[in-house]
């Protein structure tokens, strides 16, 4: 028997430039309806692989900040204040 990895997989494109992913490969990649996909072309081959999730991309986005602690916070805020009372001054 063949492996669905080395058959050929053939699908039709519809109307709506739709593609059919065989159900044993949605299986092996572990996608569901509404997943997201993501489309690409590299050396005239259509690469179709898992996007990652919103929350898998905001954590690229938004790294992990360094903690301040209240003093750090009273001291900018401070110098912040000072900051408006030299320009008041001008």
């Amino acid at each position: 028997m063949v492996s669905i990895l080395n058959a050929k997989n053939i699908s039709k494109i519809d109307k709506n430039g739709r593609i059919y992913i065989p159900k044993q490969l949605r299986k092996i990649l572990g996608l569901k309806p509404g997943d997201l996909v993501e489309i690409n072309i590299k050396e005239q081959i259509l690469v179709i692989k898992r996007a990652k999730s919103i929350a898998e991309r905001g954590k690229d986005v938004f790294k992990p900040i360094k903690r301040i602690s209240t003093d750090d916070i009273d001291k900018l805020i401070e110098a912040y204040s000072f900051l408006e009372a030299m320009e008041d001054l001008e």
